[in-house]
């Protein structure tokens, strides 16, 4: 709390309606959205906010993104869904870790001293 984040200039990403989830990393370089696309297809952007130009990181979801954040290590997304919780390499996409599936799932939250990961679902 009481930290601003300046950015000048525009951080450019696909051509979509941000959603409701959005996280940024504990070390301030990465933001990620979760975006609703034209034709309809969800997806999250991973963007490095202190180098706009990077390459940023596009994660096809089947579902629509209920939360999102960074784990502590600062390399891994997390991103939960209807269908789970699933963690992704914020600079390439690439899946990590497993999977937390669930059937249904409403939330999900990380403890604040990241040792657990809370879930509610209707199963």
């Amino acid at each position: 709390l009481g930290t601003s984040i300046h950015l000048e200039g525009t951080i450019t990403g696909s051509p979509g309606a941000a959603e409701v989830s959005m996280a940024i990393s504990d070390d301030q370089q990465y933001l990620a959205a979760s975006t609703s696309l034209a034709d309809q297809s969800l997806q999250v952007e991973c963007f490095n906010i202190t180098a706009p130009e990077s390459t940023t990181i596009k994660l096809p979801m089947d579902a629509k993104v209920t939360t999102l954040w960074f784990m502590p290590s600062g390399n891994d997304l997390a991103v939960a869904t209807k269908s789970g919780v699933h963690f992704y390499n914020r600079d390439t996409g690439e899946k990590t870790g497993e999977a937390i599936e669930e059937d249904e799932l409403w939330s999900a939250s990380l403890s604040p001293k990241a040792s657990t990961i809370v879930t509610t679902s209707s199963s």
